[in-house]
C-alpha cells in the first residue's frame, strides 16, 4: 500500500479537500481536546482528593502524566493555530498526525478514568483486569480493521470508481459480529463485577467509544500517509481563502 500511486486514493483526496481539510481537522481536534478536558479534569480531581497518594501507585501517576503532557502539547498547538491561521495550513500534515494520535489517546483515556474511580476497591480487583482485556480486544480489532482497509485499498476501494474505505463484505460483516459479541461479553462480565447500578453506565459508554474509535481512526491513518506522500492532498492557505470568499458570495446571492 505504501508504494501505490495517487490514483488509488482519489476518493480520499476529495475528503481531504472537504470534510477533512485543515479547518475540519482543527475543528475535530478542538472537539477531542474539550472531551479530554472533561476526562482529565475529573481525573485530576480524583487524584488530588485521594487521601493516600501511595494507594494510586507510580504507574498510574506516570500514565496520568503522559495524558496530561499530550493534552498540554495539543492545547499549545491549537492556540498557535487560532492566532496564526497560516500555521495550521503549513503544518497540516502534523495536524493530521495529531488527529490520529489523539484519537488513539482518547480511546483509552476514559477507561483510565474508570480505573481511578475503582481505586477505592468497591468495584473489585477484577475491574482492572476488565480494562486490560477491553484495551487488548480493541487493539486486536483495530489491527484486523486496518488489514481489511489495506486489502480493500489494494483492490481499488478508494479509486474514483471504488466503493469507499469500507466495503460491506463477509470479512467486514464478520468483524462487526466479533466487535458486537466482544462488547456484549465484556458488558456481561462488567455486570458481574459492578452489579446492577448507575456506575455501570460510564464504563459501558466508554467501552463503546473505544471500539468505535478503532474504526474511525482508520480513515485518518490513510489520510496521514497520503498527505505526506502526495502534495495534492494538502490544501494551501490561498485555496482555503478563495473557497471561503466564494462560499460567502454564494450565500449573499442565495439571500438576494
Amino acid at each position: 500500500m505504501w508504494r501505490l500511486e495517487e490514483e488509488y486514493f482519489m476518493k480520499l483526496k476529495i475528503i481531504a479537500h472537504n470534510r477533512l481539510n485543515p479547518g475540519g481537522v482543527f475543528t475535530y481536534l478542538v472537539g477531542l481536546w474539550i472531551y479530554s478536558l472533561a476526562i482529565l479534569g475529573t481525573s485530576t480531581l480524583i487524584i488530588r482528593l485521594a487521601l493516600d497518594i501511595k494507594a494510586i501507585g507510580k504507574f498510574t501517576i506516570i500514565v496520568y502524566s503522559c495524558f496530561l503532557f499530550v493534552f498540554l502539547c495539543l492545547f499549545i498547538y491549537l492556540v498557535i493555530c487560532i492566532f496564526w491561521e497560516k500555521i495550521l495550513y503549513r503544518t497540516q500534515r502534523f495536524a493530521t498526525f495529531l488527529m490520529v494520535l489523539y484519537t488513539i489517546v482518547m480511546s483509552v483515556e476514559p477507561l483510565f478514568l474508570c480505573h481511578l474511580f475503582a481505586l477505592d476497591g468497591e468495584w473489585g480487583k477484577q475491574f482492572n483486569l476488565w480494562i486490560i482485556v477491553s484495551v487488548t480486544l480493541a487493539l486486536m480489532q483495530f489491527l484486523i480493521c486496518f488489514h481489511l482497509v489495506r486489502t480493500g485499498i489494494l483492490k481499488g476501494s478508494l479509486k474514483k470508481e471504488g466503493v469507499g474505505l469500507f466495503e460491506w463484505n463477509k470479512d467486514l460483516k464478520l468483524l462487526m459480529q466479533i466487535m458486537i459479541s466482544s462488547y456484549l461479553l465484556l458488558i456481561i462480565w462488567l455486570f458481574f463485577i459492578i452489579g446492577l447500578s448507575t456506575n455501570i453506565f460510564g464504563p459501558m459508554v466508554f467501552l463503546a467509544l473505544t471500539f468505535l474509535f478503532s474504526i474511525a481512526v482508520q480513515e485518518f491513518i490513510i489520510l496521514v500517509i497520503c498527505r505526506y506522500r502526495f502534495s495534492s492532498f494538502n490544501v494551501s492557505y490561498e485555496e482555503a481563502t478563495k473557497y471561503r470568499v466564494k462560499k460567502k458570495g454564494d450565500k449573499k446571492t442565495w439571500k438576494q
